[in-house]
C-alpha cells in the first residue's frame, strides 16, 4: 500500500493514453482519470509524460474540448443543483478553469477601441516651416563663413549665390549690392 491507496501497477500502454485522451475531451479532469481503477495512478502518469514526451502536448491540444465540456458542466448543475450555494461554487470554478485553459474562447476579454482623429495638414505645415527656417540659416551660416574666409584672404569682394557683395577696405564689415 502506498500512502492508504493501492498501487496500480499499470505498464504503459498506447491504448491506455488513447483512452484517457477520450476521458478528458469528455471533460474529466486527469486527477479523476487516474483514480479510475483501470487508469495508471497520478504518479505513474506522471512518470510517462516524462518518459513519453508526446503525451502532454497531445492533453493540451484537448484544452478546446475539455473547457468546452466544462461549460456544458455549468449548465447542467445550474438546472438541477439543490443548494444555489454550492452550485455557484462549482459553476464558478469551472468557469475560473475554463478560461484559464482555453484564454481566446473563455478568458476575461477586455476590449479597448480608441478614435482619435490627428488634422496632419497643420503638423506638415508647421514641419515645413521649421525646415525653411533651417535652410534659410544653413544658407546665411553659408554665406557667413564665405565672407570671414575672404575677410582671412583679404579679398574683400565675393559672389554668394548669386548675390554680388562688396567689401570696401575701409568699411571691412559694411556692404553694398552691387548692379
Amino acid at each position: 500500500m502506498v500512502s492508504g491507496i493501492l498501487s496500480k501497477n499499470i505498464k504503459y500502454s498506447p491504448d491506455i493514453i488513447e483512452r484517457m485522451l477520450d476521458l478528458y475531451a469528455e471533460g474529466q479532469t486527469i486527477s479523476a482519470i487516474c483514480r479510475r481503477k483501470d487508469m495508471p495512478s497520478r504518479s505513474v502518469f506522471r512518470r510517462w509524460c516524462d518518459l513519453y514526451p508526446d503525451i502532454m502536448p497531445r492533453f493540451h491540444a484537448l484544452n478546446t474540448l475539455f473547457t468546452d465540456s466544462l461549460v456544458d458542466d455549468t449548465l447542467i448543475i445550474a438546472d438541477t443543483a439543490i443548494d444555489p450555494q454550492r452550485a455557484r461554487n462549482q459553476i464558478t470554478t469551472r468557469q475560473w478553469i475554463a478560461s484559464k485553459l482555453n484564454t481566446t474562447k473563455y478568458g476575461d476579454k477586455v476590449q479597448l477601441e480608441v478614435e482619435h482623429k490627428l488634422d496632419l495638414s497643420s503638423l506638415l505645415d508647421s514641419a515645413r516651416s521649421r525646415i525653411s527656417r533651417l535652410d534659410n540659416a544653413i544658407t546665411i551660416d553659408n554665406e557667413t563663413q564665405a565672407i570671414d574666409n575672404q575677410l582671412e584672404n583679404n579679398n574683400y569682394t565675393t559672389d554668394i549665390l548669386s548675390d554680388s557683395r562688396t567689401f570696401e577696405k575701409e568699411n571691412p564689415l559694411g556692404f553694398s549690392i552691387l548692379d
